[in-house]
């Protein structure tokens, strides 16, 4: 019995080639046998619904409806990480204040977003108001611009003017000689917009 033992271990032993002796073959004139072949397969780790994917805009994006309007121009979600939502508040009292909504906020989050269901236990709040100054900031430089915009706009003569009927009648002057009226009219019009500028 112990015989027989041994001689299929050592069947076993010399089933496998030498890396040697399988580099000087070539690896073409090699078979594979059952026993050496590896197959990979990824382990599945987490609970159900952990590995599905989550948009982190649109949770930003729908904050107002989450959070409210009022509260959400003082507070925006950060980061996820962990099994826990990190909220951005521009003041500690905001802080604390939305500590007592947690398990609200939690329970609002995961029914509009059930990819989260499994993977959101807590929620952590840091301040920092500089992130908002810089976004109100922003929101005024843009304002600035439209307002400049806006500005050119008005300025734009009206057609009826007595601004626009004084560059009309320089203009006239200016290509009376020219014979095609439609470059006539277009040359106008570019005389009229460059003075308009100055």
């Amino acid at each position: 019995m112990v015989g027989h033992y041994v001689r299929e271990k050592l069947a076993k032993k010399n089933s496998f080639k030498q890396l040697g002796k399988l580099l000087k073959e070539g690896l073409s004139s090699t078979e594979i046998s059952t026993d050496q072949e590896f197959t990979y397969r990824p382990k599945k780790r987490g609970k159900p619904g952990a590995n599905e994917a989550f948009d982190f805009l649109s949770l930003i994006q729908s904050w107002p409806d989450i959070i409210g309007p009022r509260l959400s121009k003082h507070c925006i979600p950060l980061k996820n990480t962990k099994r826990s939502l990190t909220i951005l508040t521009d003041h500690p009292a905001y802080s604390e204040q939305l500590k007592f909504m947690e398990i609200q906020l939690l329970e609002k989050i995961k029914t509009k977003f059930p990819s989260l269901r499994n993977s959101l236990r807590t929620l952590y709040f840091k301040t920092d108001s500089t992130f908002f100054q810089k976004q109100k900031l922003i929101a005024e430089q843009r304002a600035g611009i439209d307002k400049v915009q806006e500005e050119k706009i008005e300025k734009a003569f009206h057609k009826y003017s007595p601004e626009y009927r004084k560059l009309k009648l320089e203009a006239d002057e200016e290509f009376k000689d020219i014979e095609s009226d439609e470059v006539r009219d277009r040359l106008t019009s570019i005389y009229i917009q460059s003075r308009q500028t100055e």
